[in-house]
């Protein structure tokens, strides 16, 4: 038998319940929202915005895309779904509610919504507190923003945002309260919510890394799909697009549609929960069953591994590592089931079924069943092929100078900024050069049976010469593999890829340079640095460069601390100060007399021939001395790169020496 009792009032006895919350978080909001945001819209604060869109901006961010709100609301929605279904933890209150002439049904879905309305009340009637308060310190709240909206349309998608947040975070909490009959077994619930499919793509990549020789860590794993299955990640996702006054539509759908599927799990549950699970930490025998085998697997493998590595991979220390993280990660689940530590292994069944589960993961990895170093892709279903190495092929970056005159015509440049270029090699499928990727990648350790070095020797930089490649496949696919070679098959299968014309334009910008722009050259040994602002000193070059007033240089003007007007010579005077410490603190090597403009065109010309016949061997085979030379590019702006004087550019150290550097341990 039923009763007729009012859900109304049902619901407001289940709000009254929670007054203490309800009081705490209407007195919050109305301190943050119309009280500080009243002392927020002061005089000086009208002073600091230039414009409308401004203000609406910063009232956007404080009322809605603060961080921290985001943070209550994660809290709210943590402490509410505890307070509201924390009666089914004890055994007295159970019956009690379990008594009432009431559906199940109607009982939980009455405290499901008093525990929403006691944090949506609260929060929105203060939001729309703060925009009265707005519009009563005289700010056009309905002008639109940066991003189309006015002030209130943008707090309602913020509202909704923050619904999303919460309906989530409150949904997964009362799943977790259904599920146990403890607070602390239920917390523990929701953090595995939270964090189980982001860490078992983590341990995938962690037994990737120890056992794939090709393995390469995705750049990517913060955007894989099993990150993006987080509840964090949605929240963290959400938090950002609104800050950025981006109303994700698509995100907060999800996360409406994923609380409402929770919600009818809950109900579920709800009503074939029996009332003896009460105080027990889990209410349901067969999840908690499932719940043990899904938390020891994952744990008995990282700690097998764990084990494995720490001895050097000593099978022995492995078999047991995995022996007593079973029996340990088993028992102790199983003891906070049960409260007996009589009972901790009572279940030899699953346990058995744990260990051999564990093994035969670790049988695929170890002994790569699935063929993952060995895979390489057909021709046919490649369309490009991406190769890179942060050692023989090093990503480099070209200094912007901006050029400046002082008072007594003293040229300075000065770097202040930075443009990277490309070093990473892309080959296409129509091209010849497809053959040399799969030659390269057949003579790799992964597919060289006979992978060792002629020498009995490897170079120092056998570990981190390593090869990454990423191949494109047509069917819009990618994947990446990392390769490592000796020093004689690196050196003579990389060598037709690296030594090719294109390649080499491609990570030497100074080969697209006229000799003729070449406006200095600076030589310092290899493990020093070239100073950030340096003074001309060839030539005839610093006569030409006082006479332009191009792109490069720039007319400096400003206020000083005593309120007087400076002009850029002024600074341009400090920067020629400036540049003479940085100068005299490098170990820069000086010619005994400026080059001419001949001298550095043919310097350049020289460069040039050098970089497009050096080899590969040439350049692995170190260096002791760097140059930089500086040019005019195109735009009128001054850019300089960094080249290492290696065994390949001869000519050049030839010709430094002539000109008076001295390099006599070089080359």
């Amino acid at each position: 038998m039923t009763s007729k009792i009012s859900s109304a009032k049902l619901l407001k006895e289940a709000v009254k319940r929670d007054g203490a919350a309800a009081i705490f978080l209407l007195v919050g909001f109305f301190c943050y929202y119309p009280v500080i945001g009243m002392l927020l819209l002061h005089d000086s604060w009208f002073d600091s915005v230039k414009n409308a869109q401004q203000y609406i901006n910063e009232l956007y961010m404080y009322g809605i895309a603060n961080p921290f709100l985001f943070c209550v609301t994660f809290g709210a929605a943590l402490l509410l779904g505890i307070l509201q279904f924390s009666y089914l933890h004890s055994a007295e209150k159970v019956d009690f509610y379990h008594s009432l002439p009431v559906r199940r049904e109607k009982i939980f879905g009455i405290r499901y919504a008093a525990g929403a309305l006691v944090w949506l009340v609260p929060f929105a009637v203060n939001i729309l507190l703060f925009v009265l308060v707005c519009a009563m310190r005289g700010i056009a709240i309905l002008e639109g923003a940066a991003a189309g909206g006015s002030l209130p349309v943008l707090l309602v998608e913020g509202i909704l945002a923050h619904s999303a947040c919460f309906l989530l975070v409150y949904s997964l909490t009362a799943l977790a309260m259904i599920l146990t009959g403890k607070v602390f077994a239920a917390l523990a619930v929701v953090i595995v919510f939270c964090s189980y499919v982001p860490a078992i793509r983590l341990l995938q990549e962690v037994l990737m890394e120890f056992y794939f020789n090709t393995f390469y860590a995705s750049p990517d794993l913060g955007k894989s799909f099993a990150v993006h299955c987080s509840p964090v990640y949605a929240y963290i996702r959400i938090c950002g697009d609104t800050m950025k006054q981006v109303f994700p539509a698509d995100i907060v759908i999800a996360m409406v549609l994923i609380s409402a599927l929770i919600c009818a799990l809950c109900l579920y549950l709800y009503r074939r929960r029996n009332s003896e699970m009460a105080g027990k930490p889990m209410a349901f025998r067969k999840i908690a069953r499932v719940a043990k085998f899904l938390l020891a697997v994952p744990i008995t493998l990282i700690c097998t591994v764990f084990f494995y590595a720490v001895t050097g991979e000593n099978l022995l220390w492995g078999i047991f590592g995995w022996i007593f993280s079973l029996l340990l990660i088993s028992g102790i689940i199983e003891f906070i089931y049960r409260m007996d530590i009589r009972e901790v292994f009572c279940d030899k069944k699953q346990i058995a079924l744990t260990g051999v589960v564990t093994l035969a993961i670790l049988a695929v990895f170890q002994m790569d069943l699935l063929g993952y170093d060995s895979w390489l892709p057909e021709k046919t279903e490649v369309e490009s092929v991406n190769i890179g190495s942060n050692f023989v092929m090093p990503a480099g970056c070209l200094g912007v100078y901006e050029q400046s005159v002082a008072k007594d015509g003293t040229v300075v440049l000065g770097v202040t900024d930075y443009v990277d270029y490309e070093s990473d090699m892309d080959l296409w499928y129509d091209t010849g050069d497809l053959d040399a990727v799969f030659d390269l990648v057949k003579h790799s350790e992964a597919f060289d049976d006979g992978f060792s070095s002629e020498t009995g020797e490897y170079p120092d930089y056998y570990w981190s010469g390593r090869i990454a490649v990423t191949w494109h496949l047509k069917d819009g696919t990618q994947k990446m593999r990392c390769y490592e070679y000796t020093a004689e098959n690196l050196v003579k299968w990389l060598a037709p890829l690296w030594e090719q014309e294109d390649y080499k334009i491609q990570t030497n910008p100074v080969l697209n340079v006229d000799p003729e722009d070449v406006l200095m050259v600076m030589v310092a040994p290899a493990d020093s640095y070239f100073p950030d602002a340096v003074i001309m000193r060839n030539g005839n070059t610093a006569d030409s460069m006082t006479e332009e007033n191009g792109s490069g240089q720039t007319e400096y003007a400003g206020i000083t601390e005593d309120g007087e007007k400076t002009d850029y010579a002024d600074v341009a005077e400090h920067t020629a100060e400036y540049a003479r410490e940085a100068m005299a603190e490098a170990e820069l090597l000086s010619p005994q007399k400026p080059l001419s403009g001949a001298q550095l065109k043919k310097l350049a010309e020289t460069v040039q021939q050098d970089l497009k016949e050096e080899t590969l061997a040439e350049t692995l085979a170190g260096h002791e001395w760097d140059m930089q030379i500086l040019y005019r590019g195109e735009n009128g702006r001054v850019y300089g790169q960094t080249i290492n004087l290696s065994t390949g550019l001869a000519d050049t150290i030839a010709l430094l020496k002539e000109y008076g550097y001295e390099l006599e341990d070089a080359a």
